[in-house]
């Protein structure tokens, strides 16, 4: 299993390594990656959804339905958790006080990559109805960060603003087929096309990940001495009080590969990196200096996952095999 975790984690950095290569020059850049951004989120990501939500959905019933709710309210429990503590962090920490952008430091704190790489790994190393219970923990992420990422970018505190996007749109054709029965009644021909956008629709996803970061201007990518706060906090010290909670952590009734799957759902959720869709928010409806300021925090962060990921996704198999 070690191995499958190497390769798993591996292949998804190869692939972000690809988008961050090919996405160099400015122009493929400005002709290709605008249009291929959109058509993996708009298109593609929610077609996963609609694919893998009802031809999962029978075993995940019967493996236990009220994990779907439980992996809901547990993305409310994290970012809330994240916030919490990223709020100390900034209040209490002296090294902390002189963040230049505290608001954006706490955004990334609080809101981690809850889809694009916890999915591809878990498709990997996990039991396929694993794979559907995250799918409620991404539906509780979006609903969260589309409802107060926005007004928060622009410095309007954290009301509540929701902002309809179509990869909830996905998330909820899926479940309204999975829950109704009604995916069998589409025709073969559409089920096989959408089986086969799902067989590489994460793979698309990190590849428009590592050009998205390639996007950063590279006099923007500064380093600055809150990262590495940031990633022995966030990325080293929280999972590690994750890992101890979810091995000491009793789950009655399962057992095998899928008590495995959902012990290292939970603590991939911990040690990702932060959101990529801040970046893209911050874009939209941020100033220059925060898109630089947090596309560089990105960027060095994701550079630490390739060693954090792996590492605690061992010390799992170690720990809850």
């Amino acid at each position: 299993m070690a191995f499958d975790i190497i390769i798993a984690v591996g292949r998804l950095v190869l692939l972000c390594l690809f988008g961050f290569i090919v996405f160099q020059p400015a122009a493929l850049r400005g002709r290709l990656l605008s249009p291929l951004v959109f058509i993996t989120i708009n298109v593609l990501f929610p077609l996963f959804f609609v694919h893998h939500f009802p031809t999962s959905w029978a075993d995940a019933v019967d493996v236990g339905g009220y994990w779907m709710v439980v992996f809901f309210f547990a993305c409310v429990f994290y970012i809330a958790l994240q916030a919490m503590i990223g709020r100390l962090l900034l209040a209490k920490l002296p090294a902390l006080k002189t963040v230049e952008h505290p608001r954006e430091y706490l955004a990334m704190f609080a809101m981690q990559n809850a889809g694009y790489i916890p999915l591809p790994i878990l498709a990997v190393i996990a039991p396929r109805v694993v794979l559907l219970y995250m799918f409620f923990f991404t539906f509780a992420f979006n609903l969260l960060f589309w409802s107060f990422a926005v007004s928060y970018i622009q410095g309007h505190g954290s009301g509540f603003r929701f902002k309809m996007n179509v990869p909830m749109i996905g998330l909820s054709a899926g479940l309204l087929f999975a829950v109704t029965g009604t995916y069998g009644y589409v025709p073969e021909f559409l089920r096989d096309a959408l089986a086969l956008n799902a067989s590489v629709a994460m793979d698309l996803v990190l590849i428009v990940l590592g050009g998205t970061l390639a996007s950063i201007p590279r006099n923007s990518l500064r380093y600055r001495p809150e990262f590495a706060w940031f990633i022995g906090l966030r990325q080293v010290a929280y999972p590690a009080v994750f890992l101890l909670v979810l091995w000491l952590l009793p789950l009655p009734g399962l057992s095998g590969e899928l008590e495995w799957g959902i012990r290292v759902a939970f603590l991939l959720q911990a040690v990702t990196p932060p959101a990529t869709n801040l970046l893209l928010v911050t874009k939209e409806y941020g100033t220059e200096e925060q898109v630089n300021y947090g596309g560089s925090m990105i960027l060095y962060s994701y550079m630490a996952s390739a060693v954090t990921i792996p590492a605690f996704l061992i010390l799992a198999r170690i720990l809850f095999a």
